[in-house]
């Protein structure tokens, strides 16, 4: 009983001066005061209280002195909105030390300087930024760094400026490749790059080669189903031919894909085999050239196939005369008498039936012969 009685002596002695050594700012001297409580009384709560105290305390002031440290390097390089910060998370420590007056009233007399020359290039930020000029926005964050203006604020906007030119260089690369495979007709390659500019900021531009490249691949897509169409009806392929016109509403279009249609269901319908010729004729987007079909049917022998040539009827000829009967040569006064009388002028008396006016009741009207031609 007597030990235990020295021992809580003991303890308690030592907590008070634990409490004292707290009160006047000692805190190292409180904290081993503490210890030693704890020691023999592993479980006071006084003890224990006192030294967490104690120990918050030091922390807090540990890092008042790295604030201070940062404050007085910024005030010296003119940094005055970086001090400013500090200085707000020295507050939140509520921590009281007679420095921080002093520094408070560099860091308010700093930034009213700073202020206007800060708000100008401020202003200018904005106005590049809404303009796209990236390079200048980026001087202009360094400029503003290097006046001591809040580095927080300007850093990160110096991260977003420098992230705008890259994409405005991936935009620039994209849109220049896009143009070259436009220029070459590779309409695969333009919507791809196209696609990924797009991605980074809208063209209209852009939109517009989108929108004609695909245009252009379905065009291209329809050409072919036109050439394949056409050589499967020059190869006499009806069953391929029904099949594409079927499949291919675009072939329904055109009036010669309709006819051909036609001919090989006729001929399906007909049950004559379908042949296919060795050598593809040239096949133009107005469709098979009629000329190859003639030739081919013509002279299948050019082609290299087996169809016997179709026999010809042999054209009637007339029989050589070996001279014409010649016109027997009249006279030419003959002729020319001929020719008179069939060709006379109109109203015109003949010589011999001239006779006085007076004296033509009494000739006979046989002998007159006036000869009346209507007007032309």
């Amino acid at each position: 009983m007597e030990q235990v009685r020295k021992i809580k002596e003991q303890i308690d002695g030592l907590l008070e001066k634990a409490r004292q050594s707290f009160l006047a700012g000692d805190f190292t001297d409180a904290i081993r005061d503490c210890d030693d409580i704890l020691r023999l009384q592993n479980d006071n709560a006084d003890a224990k209280k006192i030294k967490e105290d104690a120990e918050d305390v030091l922390k807090r002031r540990e890092l008042l002195e790295q604030y201070i440290d940062k404050m007085d390097k910024h005030i010296m390089e003119s940094r005055f909105f970086d001090a400013n910060n500090i200085l707000q998370e020295v507050d939140a420590l509520n921590v009281n030390d007679i420095r921080l007056k002093e520094i408070r009233d560099k860091i308010e007399t700093g930034i009213a300087n700073l202020q206007l020359q800060v708000q100008d290039k401020s202003l200018a930020y904005e106005t590049a930024f809404q303009a796209g000029d990236y390079q200048q926005c980026l001087r202009l964050c360094d400029e503003l760094l290097t006046i001591g203006a809040d580095s927080s604020v300007w850093t990160g906007n110096r991260q977003v400026v420098i992230e705008k030119i890259r994409q405005e260089r991936i935009f620039q690369d994209n849109y220049e490749l896009a143009r070259k495979a436009r220029l070459e007709h590779e309409w695969n390659k333009v919507v791809e790059y196209a696609e990924k500019a797009l991605a980074v900021k809208n063209n209209s531009e852009l939109n517009g080669w989108i929108v004609e490249a695909r245009e252009s691949l379905i065009n291209e897509d329809l050409k072919h189903k036109q050439e394949e169409f056409n050589l499967a009806f020059v190869n006499e392929q009806w069953n391929r031919v029904v099949e594409l016109y079927n499949s291919n509403e675009f072939l329904h279009k055109k009036c010669s894909n309709s006819k051909m249609y036609d001919k090989a269901r006729r001929i399906i319908k007909s049950g004559k085999p379908s042949t296919s010729v060795e050598t593809s004729p040239i096949i133009s987007d107005k469709g098979p050239d009629i000329t190859m079909i003639g030739s081919t049917k013509r002279n299948p022998k050019n082609l290299g196939n087996s169809v016997h040539e179709k026999e010809r009827r042999p054209r009637t000829t007339r029989p050589k005369v070996a001279g014409r009967p010649q016109v027997k040569e009249t006279d030419a006064a003959s002729k020319k008498q001929n020719t008179k009388k069939m060709h006379q002028r109109p109203n015109r008396v003949l010589l011999n039936e001239r006779l006085d006016r007076n004296d033509r009741n009494a000739e006979s009207t046989q002998n007159i012969k006036v000869i009346n031609k209507p007007k032309r």
